[in-house]
């Protein structure tokens, strides 16, 4: 490559490419090594790397961008020697990286001019050696850079007893636990083999080096702090250019090797928000913070229509009339000249501001053309006030009357760290009270207007806070490397009478050290991830007081959703929060063929968690000042698919995934350009499939979840270090351990509760014998409650690929129902419903982050009705129960299973019971049954990144059976009246259940799967078997409608079945099968005939959602035919069938029944049905249904995947076993 001009040029248009693309800001050149004929190298090779230089410079020099050059030399003078460093620093290179490390290794025992014996490969004597052949070429000393070893070269020594640098070794040291090869081990591996106690540490001050020997015949050499600060004192003492470090990621997670080498210690938190800040990079951050606070903004002098600017540097951000307080107000007391837009003698003034840090997000607030303006002090959360006009325009044609107009702009989350309470409020516990506090309250920069009724205190976090603060008076501004951080008229020395600061214009002002990044977190990274050696670190958090009836104002006490993301740079960015403006504009969205996409509500449960959508924008960067590259680290590892954090309000989740990011003008092209200017406009496209983006090997990007509605779970569980073992169950008894402990103590739960009056069944008929109309009216008073806890903690990564690294969870449930039912009627009635929906998918808080994760609780209520039964009367029934709270934890490993306690008994023994004596009509005949099913569920769904990760649901619920029953026989005495005995009872069953159907990656946890059910032996008894004898003499009584237990209710009844008129007196009346008494005459056998009914308003057409990724964007959904339009259909095609008002289906057993209509209904059109459903599930669906339908074991089960439904369903009509006559 670099022996041609065309090879040179390539190159170094491929790697000014690289560099725009993934936005470094130089390259470094590691040839190893030109000439070198052992590395395939050639005489030219000196002289070609210099052209190589040349070319490289003159590419990157055109690019119109400052790019940095440095090349890689060895400390051997056999390899040095081949190349021509003072002319490579004069062609276009920055400076020259000296590999200071690696002086000795294994590789000495196969060189014939060195011996097979141990050396320190970091030998200051030698590194001398190498720097005085490079000062004998005049190479200054500025543009050298010495390389740091953050790991350590081994051998195995051959004598036991010879222990020192110059003794023999047989071949490289054992390998590393983590580094796999012989011959190096990493900083970490050496300080665990310190730590174990097993090395003897030596020092040679002379040679600056550290050498240990452990386990016998092990060696190893390294630096410590010890020898880092030597080798920095001698890189100072000769004036070097600086030091490099080969590897950072060979360091240990507390950074022991880079702390040594800079002085100062550094952990995590301190890599993660940027460090200490040098004066000028303070300087700098003020500058850009400035934008969110306003406080180098000011209000021009009044200027004549279309005339005026801003001084140097400035820019105008809008215009006002006549500015006051706010941030910024005017600066005389001139009044400006009135009038409409546009007349040549109006006035106005400039509001101005940093061009390179403009506020941003600012709209005015107020305004009313007829002078009733409505702003002035509140600009609402996340705002400040910069300014408030007395006009309601900047030309001053409308005056407001009352109040003032508001001109709002973005606060930073940085700078809201502190704030001020509430009059006569106190800090938070383990919070710092400023010295000064205020007589108005209010937001940070925004006070309240009116006075307080007593002291406001400024209230900061303990840790993790502003640093160097001091109040400024009225008329002083903060220092430029300074941030403002409140602003009030008025500070009170507290704790004195006499000692304040009132200024009459301007305000008093508290300035700090600006925060060098998004430093401060609720809760420490380093408590909730084994390794946050991270750059990026976000979070989501809210209180949901609403989950937990006994929640206190006391937000560390209360139940919450925590999400945190961390990440590599490369793969993880946040720079569009606050360094890109996105074009917000309806007129201007239009115009480009966008539109707008609004943020969704995270803290609910929502089914369209993982449907995924694909964003467009169109955005700017506004962080071009100096020495700023905050948009650039977007293109750090290339745009494409990095994990980013969407700004507030944009896109449908917080976290998307960059598909691409590229300018307007170049859009279309493969490679991504870095912004030059503010005006450069970029079009953004995101979707939110986020394992997607593993398609890249960019980086790690992390997630950590905590959902729960136990009280003190924050302070328990989410604010203590984490475990430091690495195996996801190698903390599970700890943190078992904690919520069983909390479960104990535990304090309300999320009342999930149906309580309504309901009917149940109603129909009528019409009875001409009798000239009556049959009726039959079930009404019911449900009162379900499933009082449930949980805690879930979910922590894994969406990249490299994604993994669940721990998955815990509790969830417990303590039922209560109360069921009062009243039967009343004259008919026949058979139903056999089935399970029917009485509530469906009522959802409580949750947690629904786009892409990510979806948890929440839904409450179900589903009912079945069995009922065969003829009754002329009214039945009352009901009964109250509860029971004791049953617990699960998950995983379900042996400690899992111990602390779980099963559903038990009904507490306190029987359930309390009501019933009254049932009227019935002696002349009329009555028996069968009626079996009423209910059943509360709460459905607690789980999917992470899809089901990618884990997807299923937590399931707890009671099923509760009021059975009725009625008997009678019949006799007539000589005299020929009728007379009978009325039997009836009542019982109840329950089933109190739990479950879990949840599918995890890799298998990696066991949550259960079987119900863990408890039922009771036998029947509770709400009425025994009582009889009754009536005779058709006695009167039938009306019922008080007080004693019945429910009311009749307006309205259809939520079950189905058929109602027949009984038999009258005139008629024959039948006998029970099987009574084989005498009579006066011989009664015919009773037969009921079952009836079927179909809820047509349930089962009527519907259009199913196509969740299938590859057609829904052109067919979102699908409509299919209802059952009852296809049976309606049938039946007017064949009108002999119907008899009255419906079809009798005559079952045939054996050879009569005919299967004609299963080969026409599910023959061909039972495929086809199948394969209609199938094509609306979900890609993934569909591959694992593939697969169990060929015989083949899919990974997991489809039917538990998130998008799976049973929509649709063929079935034959009229049925196959029924008459050959009525098909």
């Amino acid at each position: 490559m670099a022996s041609t001009a065309a090879g040179r040029k390539s190159f170094a248009k491929s790697v000014l490419r690289t560099m725009q693309e993934y936005g470094f800001d130089g390259v470094d050149l590691d040839w190893e090594y030109p000439v070198s004929s052992v590395r395939g190298g050639s005489e030219g090779d000196k002289a070609n790397l210099v052209h190589l230089i040349i070319d490289l410079r003159e590419t990157l020099d055109a690019s119109g961008q400052v790019y940095g050059i440095t090349f890689t030399i060895p400390s051997s003078y056999w390899y040095l020697q081949h190349f021509d460093v003072p002319f490579m620093l004069e062609s276009g290179a920055d400076w020259a990286n000296l590999m200071s490390y690696d002086l000795h290794g294994v590789w000495d025992g196969d060189n014939p001019y060195t011996e097979q014996v141990v050396g320190a490969h970091t030998n200051l004597t030698e590194i001398k050696q190498s720097l005085d052949l490079l000062w004998r070429v005049n190479v200054d000393s500025s543009k050298l850079v010495m390389g740091m070893g953050f790991y350590g070269r081994s051998f195995t020594l051959s004598e036991l007893d010879c222990t020192e640098p110059g003794c023999p070794f047989e071949f490289g040291g054992h390998e590393g636990r983590c580094t796999g090869a012989s011959g190096i081990l990493s900083y970490k591996e050496i300080t665990e083999i310190i730590e174990s106690g097993s090395g003897e540490l030596i020092w040679n001050e002379e040679a600056a080096i550290n050498y240990m020997n452990w386990d016998g015949y092990q060696w190893v050499s390294f630096d410590t702090k010890k020898t880092f600060q030597q080798k920095v004192d001698y890189a100072n003492q000769v004036c070097l250019g600086g030091v490099m470090i080969w590897a950072l990621d060979q360091d240990t997670y507390d950074w022991q090797a880079l702390s040594g080498l800079i002085g100062e210690d550094v952990d995590g938190n301190g890599l993660l928000s940027g460090g200490t800040l040098s004066d000028s990079e303070q300087e700098d951050r003020s500058d850009e913070l400035s934008a969110y606070t306003g406080a180098d903004c000011y209000v021009s002098e009044c200027v004549d229509w279309s005339s005026g600017q801003c001084k140097p540097g400035y820019s105008v951000l809008d215009y006002v009339h006549s500015a006051s307080l706010g941030v910024i107000e005017n600066p005389d007391d001139e009044l400006c000249h009135s009038g409409e837009e546009g007349d040549e003698d109006a006035q106005y003034r400039l509001i101005c501001c940093p061009t390179d840090s403009m506020p941003k997000g600012c709209f005015w607030k107020g305004a009313d053309e007829f002078g009733l303006c409505t702003g002035g002090g509140n600009c609402g959360a996340d705002k400040f006030e910069l300014v408030a006009d007395s006009y309601n325009d900047r030309t001053g044609d409308i005056r407001c009357l009352i109040n003032k107009r508001s001109l709002c702009c973005n606060t930073n989350p940085n700078l809201e760290l502190c704030s001020w309470t509430s009059c006569l409020g106190s800090c938070p516990e383990d919070w710092v009270m400023n010295d000064w506090g205020s007589v108005y309250g209010g937001s940070n920069l925004d006070e309240d207007n009116e006075l307080c009724g007593g002291m406001t205190a400024f209230c900061c976090p303990s840790e993790d806070t502003y640093k160097n603060c001091d109040w400024y008076s009225c008329d002083e501004s903060c220092p430029s490397d300074k941030v403002l951080v409140t602003k009030r008229s008025q500070i009170n020395k507290l704790g004195t009478n006499h000692v304040y600061s009132t200024c009459l214009t301007g305000y008093n002002k508290y300035c700090c050290d600006p925060p060098s990044g998004p430093s401060v977190w609720p809760v420490n990274p380093a408590y909730l991830f084994e390794n946050p050696d991270r750059d990026d670190i976000m979070y989501y958090y809210k209180v949901q007081e609403n989950a937990n009836a006994k929640a206190t104002s006391d937000d560390s006490e209360d139940p919450f959703a925590f999400v945190m993301i961390n990440g590599d740079t490369d793969a993880y960015d946040e720079s569009l929060v606050d360094n890109w403006d996105f074009l917000t504009g309806d007129e201007e969205l239009g115009k480009r063929g966008l539109k707008r996409h609004e943020r969704r509500n995270m803290f609910e449960h929502r089914d369209d968690t993982f449907e995924n959508e694909v964003e467009v924008y169109h955005i700017r960067c506004n962080s071009l000042s100096k020495n700023s590259t905050a948009c650039l680290s977007i293109f750090q590892g290339g745009a494409s698919n990095t994990i980013v954090k969407m700004p507030k309000g944009f896109g449908a989740g917080p976290y998307a995934r960059a598909i691409s990011l590229v300018p307007l003008e170049t859009k279309g092209t493969k490679r991504d350009v870095l912004p030059n200017s503010s005006s450069d406009t970029y079009e953004l496209t995101v979707d939110y499939d986020l394992a997607a983006a593993s398609e890249e090997q960019k980086g790690d990007v992390g997630f950590r979840i905590d959902y729960t509605n136990l009280l003190e779970y924050w302070e328990e569980v989410t604010n203590e270090p984490a475990d430091k073992r690495k195996r996801w169950f190698g903390s599970f008894s700890g943190w078992l351990s904690k919520v069983t402990t909390m479960v104990k103590e535990a304090k309300g739960s999320l009342p999930m509760e149906y309580d309504e009056k309901i009917k149940l069944f109603h129909s009528r008929a019409k009875c001409p014998n009798l000239n009556i109309e049959a009726s039959l009216d079930l009404d019911a008073y449900i009162h379900m409650g499933l009082y449930t806890q949980y805690g879930y903690y979910f922590e894994g990564s969406i990249l490299p690929t994604p993994s669940l690294v721990s998955a815990y969870g509790y969830f417990s449930v303590e039922p209560a129902a109360e069921v009062l039912l009243t039967l009343r009627g004259e008919a026949v009635w058979q139903s056999t419903t089935g399970e029917v929906a009485l509530i469906s998918g009522v959802g409580f808080p949750g947690l629904s982050v786009k892409g990510l994760v979806s948890l929440g609780p839904e409450l179900e209520v589903t009912g079945r009705m069995d009922a065969s039964l003829s009754v002329s009367g009214e039945l009352n029934a009901g009964v109250v129960a509860g029971w004791p709270r049953a617990e699960v934890y998950f995983p379900q490993s042996p400690k899992g299973e111990d602390a779980t306690v099963p559903p038990q008994e009904v507490e306190d023994g029987e359930p309390q019971t009501y019933s009254f004596e049932p009227v019935f009509d002696a002349s009329l005949n009555a028996e069968g049954h009626m079996a009423l099913t209910l059943t509360p569920k709460v459905k607690f769904g789980v999917s992470v990144l899809g089901g990618n990760l884990m997807s299923g649901y937590v399931t707890a619920g009671v099923a509760n059976t009021v059975s009725l029953g009625v008997s009678a026989s019949a006799s007539t005495s000589s005299d020929e009246s009728a007379s009978a005995d009325f039997c009836y009872w009542a019982d109840y069953v329950y089933s109190v259940f739990l479950r879990a159907d949840m599918s995890f990656i890799d298998d990696l946890a066991y949550w259960g799967g079987e119900y863990n059910v408890h039922s009771p032996k036998d029947p509770l008894v709400l009425v025994d078997n009582t009889c009754i004898s009536y005779s058709a003499e006695d009167a039938l009584a009306k019922r008080d409608s007080s004693e019945s237990l429910v009311e009749n209710g307006d309205g259809e009844g939520c079950f189905g079945g058929l109602v027949s008129c009984k038999a009258d007196s005139g008629d024959t009346p039948c006998m029970p099968m099987g009574d084989s008494g005498l009579s006066k005459r011989v009664n015919p056998p009773c037969y009921n005939v079952p009836a079927l009914w179909y809820n047509c308003d349930f089962f009527g057409a519907t259009t199913v959602n196509n969740r299938n990724q590859r057609t829904n964007q052109v067919k979102p959904n699908e409509a299919f035919m209802g059952i009852c339009d296809n049976i309606r259909n049938y039946l007017l095609g064949n009108p002999s069938v119907l008899s009255g008002n419906g079809m009798e289906l005559t079952y045939l057993a054996g050879k009569e029944q005919s299967w004609s209509n299963r080969k026409d209904a599910c023959n061909a059109k039972s495929r086809e049905c199948v394969t209609s459903k199938v094509n609306l599930w979900p890609t993934d669906v569909q591959s694992m249904y593939s697969m169990t339908a060929a015989g083949t074991p899919a990974p997991t089960d489809y039917q538990l995947m998130q998008g799976y439904d049973e929509s649709i369903s063929c079935d034959e009509f009229p049925f196959a076993k029924k008459a050959a006559e009525a098909q």
